[in-house]
């Protein structure tokens, strides 16, 4: 959790906006579509690590999403001790 939230923290720090953008594109995506895609975007509220209600119900909207879409079975559910439930 601490490496989640410094990096969080030091993503949002404007003067890093660039270097964070520099540091995507390494993964092959030209730094201009990066740039096109971020624009206008707050990174401090966008890759804030807090899950608050907009992120609780982000995820509840992606479960319903995938349930009309039918994946539900495509990954297999694991419990608290990374064990595979059997259903």
């Amino acid at each position: 959790m601490t490496a989640l939230v410094g990096t969080a923290a030091w993503t949002s720090e404007p003067a890093n906006r660039e270097t964070v953008l520099a540091l995507w594109a390494k993964s092959g995506t030209p730094i201009e579509a990066l740039r096109a895609e971020q624009e206008g975007q707050s990174f401090q509220r966008r890759y804030s690590p807090l899950l608050d209600e907009f992120f609780v119900e982000r995820y509840r909207a992606t479960v319903q999403e995938s349930r009309e879409l039918g994946l539900q079975k495509l990954w297999a559910p694991y419990d608290a001790g990374n064990r595979p439930i059997v259903r």
